[in-house]
């Protein structure tokens, strides 16, 4: 990962490269060097908070679908209303945004 530099909401930006050298930003992470920043947070239902603790672990829809009770096409079908939630287009984002999300709350 590379800090974005410029503009006044790059402090709470993190990008993250992606195929074809695109630069993606993920938003929400809390800048560390203002104590009273709050970050953003999307509410998310509490199905959605598991995929995207799943997804995080780099598990397939498959595996989800088989961890959970459901079918593929369901996890595929939560997987695309979480993206939307957190305004992410690519599931690797939604991996990405668990794993800083992961550091920010052990931290």
């Amino acid at each position: 990962m590379k800090p974005v530099t410029g503009g006044p909401s790059a402090a709470s930006k993190i990008a993250v490269r992606a195929g074809g050298g695109q630069t993606i930003p993920v938003i929400g992470v809390r800048d560390p060097a203002s104590s009273d920043a709050e970050p953003w947070k999307p509410v998310l239902t509490p199905r959605q908070e598991q995929i995207l603790v799943l997804i995080g672990e780099g598990m397939t829809n498959r595996e989800i679908g088989a961890r959970l009770g459901v079918a593929e096409k369901t996890v595929k079908n939560s997987v695309t209303g979480l993206l939307a939630c957190l305004g992410l287009q690519r599931r690797s984002q939604a991996a990405v945004y668990a794993a800083v999300r992961r550091l920010t709350a052990a931290g």
